[in-house]
């Protein structure tokens, strides 16, 4: 699993009780806030009465002396017995055992909030999660996001239910698809071509060509790196690719990690299994 929260533009780490302990801004006719410590709850709620998951690693971070909050919650699918983790399973048709894919993948929910009007709420979640306090959010399973308006904790919390139970299926594709990289040898040389193709495509900027060709190289040098055991497969040229599209406009991360995805399935190196999903 890959759960980053990045701080470079100025954000500090903080506790859940210390962001619960920021004072939020007055609603008004057409603003309305919602409190940091009540979206995390929402999401653990949720996570719990669905799955029976608990106890996450939580991690967070304040921006503008408090007005941005910025966090992830993960989870450990493996940590308890009493987990509920059919829903998952019935997916996972190539692996009726299904357990040891939460040994490799995990799941994690990151989310952002604010209470200047910056920006709106935002939360997503997968089997690859990025936070970062200027606030690009992303995850490859879903993302929902809601302006500050009259009526947002209404639509936040069904959104946010809705996403957690929906989270099963979209998990279970997540994993074919990384899966289906880690048996495509790609040498390091054919993945210095993928990646100059994919700049010459548009799929990365020059800025993010750069960082993909230093961590595609240092996985291959570097047997601390975080996927040094993928070194020589497509799975660690994609989690080269994804390093390098933190990188750039909060507002394109979809269609960029969209983009990358595509590359590689036209190249052969990833699919998702045509199994049916229960």
């Amino acid at each position: 699993m890959s759960t980053h929260m990045m701080l470079h533009c100025g954000g500090m780490s903080a506790t859940f009780e210390d962001i619960c302990q920021i004072e939020p801004p007055e609603a008004t006719a057409t603003y309305r806030p919602v409190l940091h410590g009540d979206l995390v709850r929402l999401v653990e709620e949720e996570m719990h009465a669905r799955f029976r998951l608990k106890n996450p690693v939580k991690q967070f971070g304040l921006n503008r002396e408090g007005k941005q909050m910025f966090g992830s919650l993960t989870y450990n699918l493996n940590e308890s017995t009493d987990v509920d983790l059919s829903a998952f399973t019935a997916r996972d048709v190539a692996n009726p055992g299904g357990m040891d894919m939460f040994d490799r993948y995990g799941f994690s929910i990151v989310m952002r909030n604010a209470y200047d009007k910056s920006m709106s709420v935002g939360l997503a979640g997968g089997t690859r999660t990025f936070i970062c306090d200027n606030m690009a959010i992303t995850g490859n399973s879903f993302r929902v996001m809601r302006r500050h308006t009259k009526n947002v904790w209404e639509d936040v919390v069904p959104m946010v239910m809705g996403k957690v139970r929906e989270v099963a299926g979209d998990y279970g594709n997540t994993v074919r698809f990384q899966d289906s990289m880690k048996d495509k040898f790609v040498s390091l040389d054919r993945g210095y071509e993928v990646i100059g193709l994919a700049r010459g495509t548009g799929v990365l900027t020059a800025n993010q060509m750069g960082v993909a060709i230093d961590e595609w190289r240092s996985a291959r040098q570097d047997k601390d790196h975080n996927f040094h055991s993928d070194r020589d497969n497509a799975y660690g040229l994609y989690n080269a690719f994804t390093h390098g599209l933190k990188l750039g406009h909060v507002g394109r991360k979809i269609d960029e990690y969209t983009g990358a995805s595509k590359l590689f399935e036209d190249l052969g190196y990833a699919s998702v299994s045509d199994a049916e999903i229960i």
